[in-house]
């Protein structure tokens, strides 16, 4: 689908067209319709897209800056997988167009506004939107940390499955953060060593851009450590609850085995035992292993066996 509007800066206007979702077909007329490559148009999963900046020359649209990043929808994480919330989006700008290319317009009206607010200038808006986009990033790695705390706290009482998914998805979630954050990383720097970029752009913003990459950066770290640091709790709570059990488990085998013991020993209808011939004999057995079994639940409460 494409849509056409007018964005005026200044006295300058350019023409915006917004791609969204092209088909096969659609990316081969683009490709021939602005003389640019097909990868300009062709949007992979965010798994399978690399961020990149280029300069391309185009006959029709003469030299153009080619940018595709992976950008954090933040209104998109609707549950607690972030993988719908990736999304890449291609720019392409030129000296009277600007060309986006996206899988959805959710972000389409926003980008736009952020464009007139850099007054057309795209050195400024690639500057701004990356600042933009570790912003998201930081929320995303913040509502890890919500479900980092949240299984932490979880675990201290219960080692229920509902806590090994959670743990499971947030791992997930940072090996995406931290893959994309590492490639779109490379792009940055790429950004910020092009002096045709940086001549244009005041020292703050650049100090903003370095420092919000290396907070993400750390962040994630730090993050897939506490996920690491949690599954080791987490198993070692296990192993020890597990560890408990098997200690009941045979202490309750132990104390069952005493009376049993007994009954056996009186049910094998030979001669020369205990009471065989009185009337309370059935009782003196039953009293009798009673009160073994009392004394070997007192000397297991002893040695902590039952504990």
């Amino acid at each position: 689908m494409l849509e056409q509007s007018t964005i005026t800066t200044g006295e300058k206007t350019r023409e915006w067209l917004s791609i969204t979702a092209p088909t096969e077909e659609e990316i081969l007329s683009y490709a021939a319709k602005f003389d640019l490559p097909k990868d300009v148009f062709t949007l992979h999963p965010f798994t399978e897209e690399v961020s990149r900046i280029e300069i391309l020359d185009s006959d029709k649209l003469g030299q153009c800056v080619s940018l595709v990043l992976i950008s954090y929808q933040v209104e998109q994480d609707v549950s607690d997988s972030v993988e719908g919330a990736l999304l890449p989006i291609s720019f392409l700008f030129s000296e009277d167009r600007v060309i986006t290319v996206a899988s959805d317009t959710y972000e389409l009206l926003k980008m736009q506004r952020m464009f007139e607010a850099c007054e057309g200038d795209a050195a400024q808006f690639i500057i701004a939107y990356i600042l933009y986009t570790y912003h998201n990033y930081l929320l995303a790695l913040n509502k890890q940390k919500r479900m980092i705390d949240e299984v932490n706290e979880a675990s201290k009482n219960s080692t229920e499955k509902d806590n090994l998914i959670l743990l499971r998805d947030i791992e997930k979630n940072l090996v995406y953060l931290e893959h994309t954050l590492d490639d779109q990383k490379q792009t940055t720097d790429l950004i910020l060593a092009d002096e045709r970029i940086i001549s244009q752009i005041s020292k703050e913003a650049l100090n903003d851009v370095r420092i919000s990459c290396r907070r993400v950066e750390k962040l994630v770290h730090l993050y897939r450590g506490l996920v690491d640091s949690t599954s080791g709790m987490v198993s070692a709570l296990m192993d020890n609850t597990l560890n408990h059990l098997m200690k009941y488990l045979d202490s309750a085998a132990l104390i069952i085995s005493i009376p049993t013991l007994i009954f056996s020993l009186w049910g094998i209808n030979t001669g020369g035992l205990l009471w065989k011939d009185s009337i309370l004999g059935s009782l003196s057995v039953v009293l009798l292993a009673l009160v073994l079994t009392i004394i070997g639940v007192i000397l297991l409460r002893r040695k902590d066996f039952m504990d």
